[in-house]
């Protein structure tokens, strides 16, 4: 890939103002004309109310939002075929989510009401066809110490035989027929993650059926039937398309050289577009979180789409789309430029702001509201950085999220200029008050910055980026070096104050801390501020006093910045001689000089959503000892006695890091009966594990005023 398609979302757009252009171009999908190649990826996350047949309101004013914002084709999700579903399985608890089904004639009806709400906006719309039959096995992952084990049940055990593996097939034509009546443009097979097809074609997930299960053609089978089959059905004109897993990331798995075969495989049996997409659930490696590099699968679309090309006509006319982790347009645009596909596959991006095609094609970069990654969509179904998402809410819900103009504009005084004091001053600009933010430091949002230095953290100053330039072009009076006092408020009169001065690092209640010599602040080492020693002890902070998960970063901070870099170990890979692989793992694993141990009361750490599994094993990989469920009994000069599984035990340190901190509410207090109307808001109201409280209560408390 290209330097610009790794270059994250620091692309400068006065230098590439040009290069989101590619995304405008038309592209055709076999018979099916595109008006630009921006593609919504189907979305697996669905609300829990079940009212089959009929097709949900919010699943229409989900998707017609997007269609509204510009994408050329849409690609519903979780579209089941299976007569009479109990819809998707949940990995946890095992409870059943209800899915869109399209299994019955009685559906029709429903499905016309989504496809025309986004035909009218000149969208595509494409259902994607799954199953959820009973007898789907269900591939459970052991997880410990590092390492997953697959568990695949036997194909007897299941009862999945060949012949209720024929009748799913018909279930899959005969939906991609209603799909067609219903005014459907096409059809995708989902062929990713745990879907029944990714199951069949994976030769370690495969439960043996026979005739399904012997070799790269029996693997096919079931897809390359059903794309034949519907074809047959719905005419050689009828788009139909399929998603593919390019490398399974899993011990024993295929590889992107398989993946080629398959790939070949759909294209002799009529497939018009390959969406190379994220492996799965199964695989230990994350996809979907800030940990995953922007444009992960990019290599792999290439490789196939070369491949394909190399073969000449007809597979050099298979459409090649590639998804996961596309939220910066010039990353988007230079995937399709550089070859890598034909067209942008973009899921969370586009639910998080609809209108990102409409603003990439209009030049407005900075009013896209950025996707960081932060897996919150994951298991809720609304997003974290954006209230107004559409992302599955009902009519009623977004009437109440409807930012409208206020009545009778006031003066407002935002105090702090953190990510709620930001939001806060952005929501109330927009309804056109009067805003002026302060902020006693030097620069807004510090402590967004702060988080964003760990590892694999950049993606959340996306956030202060955002929202720094929104309130400076909605006129927001910003104040730097100025911290509010109540004398200040008496003097600028403001009809409403809001308080959103954020926490501030508190020393975790052990005796004898002061007695240390060296007590450092998690803020302090990630800005390096200061010098840390060589036995570094991390303590995390408790309940209500956890800030993101701080304590966890900075303690992979710590370790890692004692390795040798990722790029410099690139750099010894490739030109020395002298270095095996495994050596220069070993160096870029191993902290030099260096012993990080980190300690908790709580059962766990790193506890901000979809992260927890991530940040264990960077910890364990760099050798970072963490000891949960501690009491701690003192402090002294040298380091800390604590007692965990009974056993008392003393922890040696030259350096101590905390990370506990408290709300700084002590203004709000003093401002209490003294203006007109006061509001605590963010870290300052109780300190946030998650991002979602400094924007979504800042956002809401602005519509009532």
């Amino acid at each position: 890939m290209s330097n610009m398609a790794s270059a994250n979302h620091c692309s400068e757009p006065q230098f590439h103002d040009q290069m989101p252009e590619i995304l405008w171009e038309p592209i055709s999908i076999g018979a099916l004309r595109l008006k630009n190649r921006i593609l919504f990826a189907p979305v697996q996350t669905l609300p829990p109310e079940n009212v089959w047949p009929d097709m949900h309101q919010t699943h229409i004013i989900f998707h017609e939002a997007i269609a509204r914002g510009g994408a050329s084709m849409i690609v519903v999700g979780e579209s089941d075929v299976t007569p009479n579903s109990a819809g998707a399985l949940q990995a946890a608890a095992g409870e059943r989510r209800p899915t869109k089904g399209i299994w019955s004639d009685e559906a029709i009806a429903g499905w016309k009401k989504l496809i025309d709400a986004c035909h009218r906006w000149d969208a595509k719309v494409v259902p994607q066809l799954s199953s959820y039959a009973e007898w789907r096995p269900r591939i459970a992952g052991v997880r410990g110490g590092g390492t997953m084990e697959l568990v695949v049940p036997s194909w007897k055990e299941i009862g999945m035989t060949p012949e209720v593996l024929e009748e799913e097939k018909a279930n899959f034509v005969s939906a991609a027929l209603r799909a067609k009546r219903a005014g459907a443009d096409g059809v995708q097979l989902a062929g990713t993650r745990e879907s029944l097809i990714a199951t069949l074609v994976s030769a370690i997930r495969n439960p043996g059926v026979p005739g399904y299960s012997e070799g790269l053609k029996e693997r096919v089978r079931f897809p390359v039937e059903c794309i034949r089959e519907i074809k047959a059905t719905c005419g050689s004109d009828f788009p139909v398309m399929i998603r593919l897993t390019p490398v399974e990331y899993i011990s024993g798995g295929y590889g992107v050289d398989y993946a080629r075969l398959v790939a070949k495989e759909y294209a002799d049996a009529g497939i018009d577009m390959i969406d190379v997409a994220q492996a799965g659930f199964s695989t230990q490696v994350p996809q979907l979180q800030m940990v995953a590099p922007p444009g992960t699968y990019g290599h792999y679309a290439r490789n196939v789409k070369t491949y394909l090309s190399s073969l000449g006509p007809p597979y050099a006319q298979v459409t090649i789309a590639n998804a996961c982790r596309i939220q910066n347009p010039w990353l988007a645009a230079s995937l399709i430029r550089n070859g890598d596909c034909d067209a942008v596959s973009i899921c969370r991006q586009l639910f998080i702001d609809p209108e990102w095609p409409m603003k990439v094609k209009d030049g407005r970069f900075d009013d896209i509201v950025p996707c960081i990654g932060c897996g919150w969509c994951l298991r809720s179904y609304t997003c974290a950085v954006n209230p107004h998402s559409p992302f599955y809410k009902s009519a009623e819900t977004r009437k109440t999220l409807t930012m409208a103009k206020a009545t009778k504009v006031k003066k407002v005084l935002v105090a702090g200029g953190g990510l709620a004091g930001m939001e806060s001053a952005r929501a109330l600009a927009l309804r056109g008050h009067k805003v002026t933010l302060y902020e006693k430091g030097k620069d807004l949002g510090r402590m967004v910055y702060v988080q964003s230095l760990a590892p694999f953290r950049t993606d959340v100053d996306l956030m202060r980026r955002y929202l720094t330039t929104q309130i400076r072009k909605l006129g927001v009076d910003i104040r730097c070096n100025q911290e509010v006092s109540a004398d200040l408020v008496a003097k600028e009169k403001p009809d409403v104050v809001i308080v959103a001065t954020g926490c501030r690092p508190e020393l975790p209640r052990i005796p004898g801390i002061e007695k240390h010599p060296r007590v450092l602040l998690a803020e302090d080492v990630l800005l390096e501020n200061v010098s840390v020693g060589e036995k570094v002890l991390i303590i995390d902070a408790d309940p209500d006093h956890d800030l993101a998960s701080l304590g966890s970063f900075t303690a992979q901070f710590v370790a890692r910045s004692a390795c040798v870099r990722d790029d410099v170990a690139m750099h010894i890979l490739r030109w020395s001689p002298q270095h095996s692989p495994e050596q220069i793992k070993t160096m870029s694993n191993t902290p030099v000089g260096r012993k990080v141990t980190m300690v908790t009361r709580n059962d766990r750490v790193a506890d901000v959503q979809y992260h927890h599994y991530t940040t264990m094993q960077e910890l364990r990989r760099l050798g970072v000892d963490v000891l949960v469920e501690c009491e701690y009994r003192e402090m002294n000069e040298r380091g800390l006695v604590l007692v965990q599984d009974g056993q008392e035990r003393f922890l040696e340190a030259d350096t101590v890091i905390t990370a506990n901190y408290e709300p700084n509410d002590a203004l709000y207090r003093e401002l209490e009966g003294k203006v007109p109307e006061l509001y605590l808001v963010g870290d300052a109201k109780g300190v946030q594990l998650q991002f979602i409280g400094n924007i979504h209560g800042p956002y809401r408390l602005a519509l009532r005023i």
